[in-house]
């Protein structure tokens, strides 16, 4: 609903005159947020500290966020605005202490994640 009632949205360069949805301090300095910096974007209406909280501000019409593909493709009310926008890859970490590791249940956790990880990469890098 923001798009379609908001001001023109054609370039990346407009989005400077669009309600941004961005992270607080410390998460505030991320890939995301100087990408938006070097577009012209440095004012933001409202700011979050979790991603979950800046996708629901997004899917209630407040603005325009900088989300992660495979969450915001879970929203029906989002759309992507900026399709070419890129941002670094970030590793994912998946750990178990060194005591558990090993039992059947914690490595079958670990494989499930590892395979659906593999098995949706196109959805997380926002080729999907």
């Amino acid at each position: 609903d923001y798009v379609a009632r908001g001001p023109r949205l054609d370039t990346v360069h407009d989005l400077a005159a669009h309600t941004l949805i961005g992270m607080a301090p410390p998460f505030d300095n991320g890939p995301e947020a100087q990408w938006l910096a070097r577009h012209g974007v440095t004012r933001y209406g409202v700011r979050c500290n979790t991603i979950s909280l800046a996708l629901a501000v997004a899917a209630s019409g407040a603005g325009i966020a900088v989300l992660p593909h495979n969450l915001a493709a879970t929203e029906p009310r989002l759309r992507r605005v900026v399709r070419d926008a890129r941002f670094q890859a970030r590793d994912i970490w998946l750990v178990a202490h060194r005591e558990v590791r090993n039992r059947a249940p914690i490595r079958a956790t670990l494989a499930f994640l590892v395979d659906d990880f593999r098995r949706n990469a196109a959805m997380f890098a926002g080729d999907a």
